[in-house]
């Protein structure tokens, strides 16, 4: 059996300085790689490249005599758990003079005080005894039900799952992780299944649920089991052709009234929960500009980015409980070249 542990090494005033500089270096490629896309690690490899620097410095001075503290146990907060927040960031710079919020041992204390620098080191293979989950006299949990699909094609699997994820996130409601997970998920898959979702039968009760990202983000609650929707375009209605976003199809400017979204605002290197926040903030303040006593058909043509079609419905769920039957959306999908497949009707007409 074998446990994590830690070992305190006090840092010589040679190499002090060029620890702080790699730490600040590393806390601002941590900041950066938040802003980065999914899937990209380029901030994360050099966040890194320089904490490995430090942990070899770290090594070096322990070698070369200078005082260490070995702890039988890796940093806990005051309740007595693992800093998990910290173990994820590497080797653990001790400032002088900082506050922190977890116990330190009184000897690397004392070196904090008397104004050096210290290195926290993980050894992950210190004897010991294992910590086992679960709760005592229960076991640990159950592993999580095994999710199998009835069909073969890979887009009919994507629709069955998304689906599956949504019933069991609104069935186990209560739980502070259930969500909607729409990353990864295709244009018209997201759309029609919010959309059935958002529909309420008479008697059901209206359920919000959290958007989570796959960047680790999160949006505002969509509202399913919110409107009792139906598929009645009316003709004689304004109609409105828009794009979803700008500069997405060009071709199309000559037949839609115009872009909904701009996509230099939208399509920004930053998480995506904030470009949910921003479509659905701009969707809101236009959808609030038409006037409800004008009813109005909007065709949205529409391609696959995620948060902003989650924003944008988001909106229009919250535009038809206000104002019922005032908009109709109906959504298009890009199948490629001018092909758009025309979707379900957003309607409680």
């Amino acid at each position: 059996m074998t446990v994590e542990s830690s070992v305190y090494v006090r840092i010589p005033e040679a190499a002090t300085r060029h620890i702080v500089e790699l730490d600040a270096r590393a806390k601002a490629s941590l900041r950066r790689s938040a802003k980065l896309p999914p899937g990209d690690r380029t901030e994360v490899i050099r966040f890194e490249a320089l904490h490995a620097a430090i942990d070899q410095l770290a090594v070096a001075a322990m070698a070369n005599g200078e005082p260490h503290l070995e702890s039988a146990h890796p940093t806990v907060d005051s309740s007595g758990r693992l800093n998990d927040s910290k173990s994820l960031v590497g080797p653990s710079v001790l400032l002088p003079g900082a506050e922190f919020p977890f116990e330190l041992p009184d000897g690397v204390l004392r070196w904090l005080r008397e104004g050096n620098l210290v290195v926290e080191l993980r050894l992950p293979h210190a004897p010991g005894e294992t910590m086992l989950g679960g709760e005592a006299g229960r076991g640990p949990p159950k592993p999580a039900s095994r999710w199998r699909n009835a069909t073969e094609t890979p887009r009919d699997a994507v629709r069955e799952r998304f689906e599956y994820l949504i019933s069991q996130a609104l069935d186990d409601s209560g739980n502070e992780e259930a969500s909607i997970l729409p990353s990864g998920v295709t244009n018209p898959v997201l759309t029609e299944a919010l959309r059935r979702n958002a529909h309420a039968e008479a008697g059901v009760r209206r359920i919000d649920l959290p958007v989570r990202y796959r960047d680790g983000s999160r949006g505002l609650e969509f509202p399913l089991r919110a409107l009792t929707l139906t598929r009645r375009v009316p003709e004689h209605w304004r109609q409105l052709r828009f794009t979803l976003m700008s500069i997405r199809h060009v071709d199309m400017d000559a037949i839609v009234d115009g872009a909904w979204l701009r996509n230099a605002r939208v399509s920004q290197r930053r998480q995506a929960g904030h470009t949910d926040q921003v479509a659905f903030e701009t969707s809101s303040r236009q959808l609030c500009s038409l006037d409800p006593n004008i009813p109005t058909v909007i065709s949205m043509y529409q391609t696959g980015l995620q948060p902003a079609i989650v924003g944008f419905y988001r909106a229009v769920v919250y535009h038809l409980i206000k104002y019922p039957k005032s908009i109709v959306v109906v959504p298009y999908y890009f199948q490629g070249g001018m092909q758009f497949d025309r979707g379900t009707a957003w309607t409680t007409m």
